[in-house]
């Protein structure tokens, strides 16, 4: 039975193998390049959290898939299924649609899928809150993510999306 964990470089798989530290070494880390914005920080980070678990990071290059935000968990679950894996962990923490701008990244949505492709799909963060994620990953002493959409990596003066969400929890928990 194949298992894996999505690694994307971003907060939320980067919980996973921290969770599952005892049996991390019955998964593999898959990484997709589908020519996202923000492949190269992504990717960095997605092999250091796997060298860091001392795995190969696999990366599956699927950059004729159109950037498709309605389809892009569909597509790679597709794949997976077709690369012979039965169990798939994702980092996804949402449990309806309704708060997140990609609409195939909550857990309906993704339990049909597994449903439909006969694969089990695990998403031990799902209804956890973005401070969690954070407060998670400080305790692992883990912050390689990307975290800056600009690439500037600085969390005062920055406006992205990520660096907001660190300067607030860096607030939150002062």
């Amino acid at each position: 039975m194949r298992k894996c964990i999505t690694i994307s470089g971003g907060f939320d798989s980067g919980c996973l193998p921290f969770i599952f530290r005892d049996i991390v070494n019955e998964y593999d880390f898959v990484f997709f390049d589908y020519n996202q914005n923000y492949l190269e920080q992504e990717k960095r980070c997605a092999k250091n959290l796997a060298g860091r678990f001392k795995t190969k990071l696999i990366e599956i290059k699927m950059r004729d898939m159109i950037h498709d935000q309605e389809r892009r968990n569909f597509l790679f679950i597709a794949k997976l299924k077709q690369l012979g894996y039965s169990e798939v962990m994702m980092g996804n923490r949402n449990i309806f649609p309704f708060h997140d701008k990609y609409k195939d990244s909550n857990l309906m949505y993704l339990q049909m899928i597994g449903f439909l492709f006969h694969i089990k799909i695990k998403l031990p963060i799902v209804g956890w809150r973005k401070n969690k994620v954070l407060t998670f990953l400080s305790k692992n002493n883990y912050f390689d993510f990307y975290n800056c959409y600009n690439t500037l990596g600085d969390f005062e003066s920055c406006t992205c999306q990520n660096c907001l969400e660190i300067k607030r929890w860096r607030n939150g928990r002062k």
